[in-house]
Order: structure tokens, then C-alpha cells, then sequence
């Protein structure tokens, strides 16, 4: 059985991503809740944990991510990682990019290994099911094959240790606070965030650089933001990783991910 070709799997995707508008009525939550993972209400819930959001945030977060959606699916079709890099370029030395739910984690991973990246994305036992990705990575490595994995699981540190010998990783740091992780909350669109310290943490042991890293789509246009080293001790550089991400979020509050920042908000009353 023939394989099917880049073009033809990436028409696919882009069918899969051709949502519904949104409007009024009864579904419009429905409608919410399925592109963003929160509906209207919980969209409320969210920018009473963080005011420097929109009141009713919901509507505007949902078209927000039609239109993330959208144009990745495009650069995913076309091959071409034209985004707008906001600090220094990334380099190619293994390092860790501590991220958040913000934007496209999956882009991100893209964005960089078009640019001569080897990084991998670390799933947390809560994702690691990657059956719906593995289709859009070999469209991916059509154009920009590297020897190195896409993801690996954050339980196993050895292999995310030999990983840094030759490549970097992707971990996000917004994660609800657990007892027996180390985590620091931080100020964050008028609330506060909890950010876990354990991409930091494992930086600062592999003896590699950390850098924020983010992806997203403000209004000036899709955005790739790298900080530059975050130095100092771990809570130096968790404090510097917040300015980032707040930075980045006060450009685009809606590209947060709905069921994450749901979370988040109940865990910082």
C-alpha cells in the first residue's frame, strides 16, 4: 500500500481544522468549549483570576484559536516557518526552553527545528498519547527531518538527561501546583500564576542554558519570543520567566489554553 503523499496529509489536516463560525445562540459555548477546551463561563472564571484579561474573553479566545489553528496547518502544508522572531535567534547547543500554555506548544517544536533545532516537547503523564501528532510530524520531517525525537516522557530522567548531551527540550513551567513538586507563584495579568520549578531545576543540573520561549499570534502577526539565558539561581530564574511570560501574554492574553488557565485560576484563589 502506497504511502500518502505530504500534500494530500496536510490537505487533510487543513479539512480538520475548517471549524464553524462562531455566533450567537445556544451553542456558541458548545462551540467555545470545543475549540478552546473552557466554555464561556469558565472563560469568565478565568479573567476574574486575571484581570488585566478581557471581561468575556470566551468568544474572542475561540476565533483567536481558529486562527492559530489555521495558520500553522498553512506553514505545516507549505513547509515554510516564516515567523517573527521577537530576541536573539535560538542556536542549535543543547538547551532548555521553558514555555507555557500559551499559543501552539506543537508550532513551537516546528518553529524551532525548522531553524536547525533538535528539540523534543516533554509530555507529562496527563499526554502522553501522541496518535493525533505522529501524522503531522512526518508531514514535518518531509521537509526538515532531524535525528532526534519529537517528544519524550517527563518520568524518565535519565533519557531526558542523554537527550541534552546532543539536543534541547521543550517543558512548560504553567502547571498546577502539586505537594511534592517544587512550584512559586508568580504575579501575572493582575493574578497570580503558579509555575513549577522543575524545567529550572533540570537547566541548572544538565549544566545547560534555559531560555522562555513562546509561541504565538498577536496582532502584529505569528510570533516566536526567546528570552535570553535565564541566570542566577532556580528562583532568579523562575522570577525572570514570569516577566517573560507576562510579557508575552500582555501582547496575547487569548492564545492561553482554556482547560490549563481553568486550572490554573482555581488553584490561585
Amino acid at each position: 500500500m502506497n504511502a500518502r503523499s505530504p500534500s494530500r496529509l496536510a490537505a487533510s489536516l487543513a479539512r480538520r481544522l475548517r471549524l464553524p463560525g462562531l455566533g450567537a445562540g445556544a451553542g456558541s459555548s458548545d462551540r467555545i468549549r470545543a475549540l478552546t477546551g473552557a466554555s464561556r463561563d469558565e472563560w469568565r472564571e478565568i479573567a476574574e483570576a486575571f484581570p488585566a484579561m478581557p471581561r468575556d474573553p470566551g468568544p474572542a479566545a475561540a476565533r483567536a484559536r481558529m486562527r492559530l489553528g489555521r495558520r500553522w496547518s498553512r506553514a505545516l502544508s507549505t513547509g515554510r516557518w516564516r515567523v517573527r522572531l521577537d530576541g536573539d535567534p535560538p542556536a542549535p547547543a543543547p538547551a532548555i526552553y521553558a514555555t507555557a500554555h500559551i499559543g501552539s506548544l506543537q508550532a513551537l517544536r516546528y518553529a524551532l527545528r525548522a531553524r536547525g533545532v533538535p528539540v523534543a516537547i516533554v509530555l507529562g503523564p496527563y499526554n502522553q498519547d501522541r496518535t493525533r501528532y505522529v501524522q503531522d510530524d512526518r508531514v514535518f520531517d518531509r521537509r526538515y527531518a532531524l535525528d532526534f525525537p519529537h517528544a519524550l516522557p517527563a518520568d524518565r530522567a535519565h533519557r531526558l538527561r542523554s537527550a541534552l548531551e546532543r539536543g534541547s527540550l521543550i517543558l512548560a513551567a504553567d502547571l498546577p501546583p502539586a505537594p511534592s513538586v517544587g512550584f512559586a507563584f508568580a504575579a501575572f495579568l493582575g493574578g497570580r500564576v503558579a509555575l513549577d520549578s522543575r524545567p529550572f531545576r533540570l537547566a541548572r543540573a544538565a549544566r545547560v542554558p534555559c531560555r522562555a520561549a513562546f509561541l504565538t499570534l498577536p496582532r502584529e502577526g505569528w510570533t516566536l519570543t526567546l528570552s535570553p539565558p535565564l541566570s542566577g539561581g532556580e528562583a532568579a530564574a523562575m522570577e525572570a520567566f514570569a516577566r517573560a511570560f507576562e510579557r508575552v501574554a500582555l501582547r496575547a492574553p487569548l492564545d492561553l489554553d482554556g482547560v490549563v488557565y481553568r486550572s490554573l485560576a482555581r488553584a490561585s484563589r
